[in-house]
């Protein structure tokens, strides 16, 4: 709270529920918070199920936040923020140098909240010698790089928050971690285990907090996004969907994860493919050898190819939709160069496995 005290006055946040459930509890932690220049799109304050005001009511989606946006332009907000109908996926918007609003990706706020937590706990000498971060998969790569410099672990799991609250009760089982943050790309966060599934309600407390931080240091979150970049490269995460309708779609998808099964390449875009994880079979297959070791994981329909210089791509069929989702991870020095390599990657993959 003493953070938000001290950006009193000069400092506003936006925040849409989007015609969900998350109005009351997100407007109840700000105000027990203390969190200062709280406005809210009126327009879309009252739960509505027809959701008028947006084509999807998505955090996910840039364009479910357009309302909130225009409002944080008119007064001059730091941060625009909102929730899902069912308050558990957050999306943001943050100012940028030239004072437009970018929104930014489930990766990208992840990364900032992880590097505050972290922060915070160091600076307060509250972060644990044991703490773990958990993430997904298909999560960015950078989770890992700020998380390592500050001597905390990282544990990959499959999809689903049901994964990373079983791992958080395996660390007291087993007493062998603290759980400090978890997060998905798809716009999921969980800080603490008194909620053991992804809350956009302590996500919109976080996100608020860490920024009211930047504040401080003289600084946005865009800022902070540049220096996390600056520091540990620049990481480009793109989602591709590709939707298959009916019966016959279904048949597609099936050929497609056949067909890459059959496949072993050796290099993706110009990257060499170090490893391929299966986790369908429970194996990882070193491409350089043909030795074979288990995942670790449970089975799941999903592969994983570790590409060289520290790039990924997974693909995997969507648990609730009639489409197989293609999962891309670069870095680089630059965007401009970072840019490049995603193109590059996404061109090989859809052009081996989907012209056919």
């Amino acid at each position: 709270p003493e953070v938000f005290d001290q950006v009193r006055g000069d400092f506003m946040i936006v925040y849409t529920p989007l015609h969900g459930s998350a109005a009351v509890p997100v407007q109840t932690v700000f105000s027990r918070a203390g969190v200062p220049g709280v406005y809210i799109v009126q327009d879309q304050q009252s739960p509505d199920g027809d959701f008028p005001t947006v084509s999807s009511p998505n955090p996910e989606d840039p364009e479910a936040l357009a309302m909130a946006i225009a409002l944080s332009e008119c007064c001059g907000a730091d941060l625009c923020l909102g929730t899902d109908p069912d308050g558990d996926r957050m999306g943001a918007a943050i100012r940028c140098g030239n004072d437009s609003f970018m929104t930014l990706t489930g990766n990208q706020i992840g990364c900032l909240m992880l590097e505050y937590i972290l922060n915070a706990k160091r600076e307060n000498g509250t972060l644990p010698e044991n703490g773990a971060v958990i993430k997904s998969i298909v999560t960015t790569e950078l989770a890992d790089k700020i998380a390592a410099s500050y001597n905390v672990a990282t544990h990959s799991v499959l999809t689903g928050f049901k994964y990373i609250a079983g791992k958080i009760g395996e660390f007291e089982h087993l007493e062998n971690f603290e759980f400090l943050f978890g997060f998905e790309e798809s716009y999921g966060y969980m800080a603490g285990s008194f909620v053991r599934d992804k809350d956009a309600v302590q996500a919109c407390l976080l996100t608020a907090e860490m920024a009211a931080w930047y504040k401080l240091r003289g600084m946005t979150p865009y800022d902070g996004l540049e220096e996390l970049y600056g520091k540990y490269g620049y990481y480009l995460d793109k989602v591709a969907s590709i939707h298959k309708e009916g019966k016959k779609g279904a048949e597609q998808i099936s050929a497609i994860m056949q067909r890459m099964r059959g496949d072993k390449p050796s290099e993706l875009g110009g990257f060499k493919v170090l490893k391929i994880r299966d986790y369908l079979s429970e194996t990882t297959t070193d491409i350089r050898t043909g030795n074979t070791e288990p995942t670790g994981l449970p089975q799941s329909d999903v592969l994983y190819y570790e590409l060289d210089g520290g790039m990924k791509f997974v693909a995997r069929p969507s648990g609730t939709e009639p489409k197989i989702k293609f999962y891309f991870c670069v870095n680089a020095k630059t965007r401009q160069e970072a840019e490049g390599l995603l193109i590059s990657l996404q061109q090989s993959v859809e052009n081996k496995y989907l012209a056919k």
